[in-house]
């Protein structure tokens, strides 16, 4: 059965290399990878952020087509799809007491294998109401005692037994007012006044600001959403940074670069750091700016420079969490466009780490980009939603919303749903294995060439 159910999510083969024109592939994939069946079956998967305003984790769940955005998919069948999708991604959760990875699923799915393993990796279950059995308690019992967290969805009728195991409970924010998201914090800690509260489904950041104001232990959804940014002047700190990037695409000499450079000490010194890290492998110490700008070459250096700017912001722990989201957004990128845009790995990867710019430095794209030199196509992708990135750049956006993609996107990205579950779990390994999201790890990454 797990075969089957392997085959479902993951297909039964890796896809070929196109041979003819990209539009010619997609049409001919079509046909049989998007069925309803297969698109039923698209993870989505969100940054879980703590009360602290750090990021914590991961939510990963199932989502339907045709169905409401925010009603999951917790029939036996799709639960066992979804343990079995994430069940590469447990490792980096298991080495990791700092990060939690939350996972929706129904009753029905308690007795399955998976769940001891989960339950190993102390992960936190976060359990859909309806199809409690007689043996359901007794269940989570057992898991509970193997290390398993149990979060339990309000408002919503749970026998007295179950409240009393729980460690923690979830509100969704999805058509609710901040009136009753505290009625919700105020309930829960009525049952349970050591338990966590989760908010799930946030739009936007006004309401995650007030999820944090009332005490929320953890939030997930679109945190950083603005529908309008002031357009005004950036912060003196970004545009200095956004010079030298203007510099360095334009292909200026070292030593112009260098002197740019200079006038911020701490970025000369994280620049040095950069060229005379292991991962450089040089003999001998790099000691000035204008050698470490030829050490790292102008495509690890671009990238690096993009990443410092999430260093910029004045809300540090803030700048870190959309850091890690451009990151996963740009890594996604590269993977979904592997084999309808082979040789731009690094215009898609720029534009996923440029696509979170507008709420680090809370401005309008536009106006950060106006006086930026890039690529047009990550221009066109970022500011027109046009262009060969930009479907990309959309799927990989989708991939953190609780509405799915549609199966128009899918076919524009000539990406099978089983194929775009494959990519999104590839990333999340990738990026939760690494024991720090740091520059150097980017900027030594072997797709500049």
């Amino acid at each position: 059965m797990f075969k089957r159910l392997r085959a479902l999510i993951f297909g039964s083969k890796a896809p070929e290399p196109s041979t003819g024109t990209a539009t010619a592939a997609r049409a001919a994939d079509e046909p049989a990878s998007f069925t309803p069946e297969a698109l039923s079956h698209l993870l989505a998967v969100e940054t879980v952020v703590d009360r602290n305003g750090r990021s914590a984790g991961k939510f990963i769940r199932l989502r339907q087509h045709g169905a409401h955005p925010h009603v999951s998919v917790h029939s036996l069948h799709e639960d066992a799809i979804l343990l079995e999708s994430i069940h590469r991604l447990l490792a980096p959760f298991c080495t990791s007491d700092n990060r939690i990875l939350l996972v929706e699923l129904g009753a029905a799915s308690l007795p399955h294998p998976i769940m001891d393993e989960l339950a190993a990796c102390k992960a936190v279950l976060l359990l859909a109401p309806g199809g409690l059995k007689p043996d359901t308690l007794q269940r989570l019992q057992q898991l509970k005692t193997e290390g398993l967290r149990l979060a339990l969805c309000l408002p919503c009728s749970w026998p007295q037994e179950l409240l009393a195991l729980a460690d923690g409970f979830a509100f969704s924010f999805d058509g609710h007012t901040p009136v009753e998201a505290a009625e919700f914090v105020e309930t829960s800690r009525r049952i349970s006044p050591k338990a966590s509260q989760i908010v799930i489904d946030i739009g936007w950041r006004e309401e995650y600001a007030w999820c944090r104001s009332i005490g929320c232990h953890y939030a997930a959804g679109r945190l950083f959403r603005n529908p309008d940014w002031p357009d005004e002047p950036l912060d003196p700190g970004f545009v200095h940074v956004l010079d030298i990037l203007n510099k360095v695409r334009q292909e200026a000499e070292p030593a112009e670069i260098a002197r740019a450079m200079k006038s911020d000490p701490l970025l000369s010194f994280r620049l040095l750091a950069q060229a005379n890290s292991a991962s450089q492998g040089l003999a001998h110490k790099v000691e000035s700016i204008e050698q470490a700008v030829v050490v790292v070459g102008r495509c690890r250096l671009y990238r690096w420079l993009v990443l410092l700017l999430y260093a910029k912001g004045k809300h540090p722990e803030e700048g870190l969490i959309l850091q890690e989201m451009a990151q996963v957004r740009a890594e996604l990128m590269v993977r979904l466009g592997a084999r309808y845009l082979p040789g731009e790995d690094e215009g898609l990867y720029l534009t996923g780490l440029f696509s979170m710019l507008e709420p680090l430095m809370q401005r309008p794209l536009a106006r950060i980009l106006a006086d930026v030199d890039v690529q047009t196509q990550v221009r066109q992708a970022l500011l027109e939603n046009s262009g060969p990135y930009a479907p990309f750049l959309a799927l990989a956006e989708a991939a953190e919303q609780a509405e799915p993609p549609s199966r128009d996107l899918l076919a524009a990205c000539g990406i099978a749903p089983h194929d775009f579950n494959r990519c999104l779990l590839d990333t999340l390994i990738d990026t939760e294995s690494a024991e720090q999201e740091t520059i150097e790890r980017v900027s030594t990454s072997p797709r500049c060439v």
